[in-house]
């Protein structure tokens, strides 16, 4: 286990970037984690929970799923994507309002749907599941992913009275890599609503148009990767699952923060999957070596 942290650490210190990460090989149940437990902006990670929880309202008969809803963008919170883009009212079921934040991080869609679940069933299902450091705040201006203009520091100047980690406390939505590989866990696993729409939400996250961070590290045939990428100022995050040909899933959430809020870190996205790739693999390859 140490010769693995001792990588993993080179890699970050190569891209200037901190990081978390927490694994599981589904097959040996085998785990591998790095500052796990240690809350970090969610950035759009929290769209993956905010999925997590509306199949379980299904399953609690909550919501319909094809119900048809009117979205206007330009009402709703903006972003380089989705609806949050589009001038004019659509409607659309609401299940393709769901794949539409997860696939394209649309936060006009985020948005909607944190609405009409409710802030109240929100919290008490995260409570349920006992991922007691996640919190997921309403999506708005302020939590948007990667829109042009919307710089971290830029915010953080509007708050003199707070220093930058109080900002992000208080005002984001927050996770731990623990959290969202737990989360990604109950969804490959269908603990959270009948296979049907577990299924439904793991086709959906294979489907994420962003795949230069964790897919990035997988780049050759046969692998696939679903997951729910999470980008906010110096935020750079991916959960997802890696499964190879024949053999189990390896659940992993890599979270990194870089020393800068710059929009463009290509350093950051590809440590995101080059730390996947090296737990990954050792996962697959001695499993026993890296129990505690």
């Amino acid at each position: 286990m140490n010769w693995l942290r001792a990588t993993l650490e080179a890699i970050a210190d190569d891209a200037s970037v901190e990081f978390a990460v927490s694994a599981l090989h589904t097959g040996s149940g085998t785990t591998f984690e790095v500052r796990a437990d240690t809350v970090w902006v969610a950035a759009s990670t929290y769209k993956l929970v905010l999925a997590a929880v509306w199949i379980e309202a299904i399953a609690r008969q909550e919501v319909n799923p094809l119900r048809r809803i009117v979205v206007h963008g330009p009402q709703m919170a903006p972003g380089p994507t989705g609806f949050s883009l589009f001038e004019d009212p659509v409607e659309v079921s609401y299940r393709d309002l769901v794949r539409s934040m997860l696939t394209v991080s649309d936060n006009a869609a985020a948005q909607f749907i944190w609405r009409d679940l409710g802030e109240d069933l929100v919290g008490e299902t995260i409570a349920r599941w006992g991922l007691r450091a996640t919190r997921i705040a309403e999506p708005q201006e302020l939590v948007t992913d990667g829109w042009p203009g919307r710089d971290h520091d830029i915010w953080a100047e509007q708050r003199p009275d707070m220093s930058a980690g109080e900002f992000d406390v208080k005002l984001f939505s927050l996770a731990t890599a623990a959290d969202l590989r737990g989360i990604l866990q109950r969804i490959w696993t269908d603990e959270i609503a009948n296979p049907t729409w577990c299924n439904w939400l793991r086709v959906t996250l294979g489907q994420q148009l962003f795949r230069h961070r964790l897919a990035s590290g997988f780049a050759y045939d046969g692998v696939e990767v679903a997951g729910k990428t999470g980008t906010w100022g110096p935020y750079r995050h991916e959960a997802g699952v890696v499964t190879h040909p024949g053999e189990s899933p390896v659940v992993i959430s890599v979270l990194t923060r870089s020393a800068r809020a710059a929009q463009e870190q290509p350093l950051a996205h590809a440590a995101v999957g080059r730390i996947a790739a090296e737990v990954v693999q050792a996962l697959r390859q001695s499993p026993a070596t890296l129990n505690p």
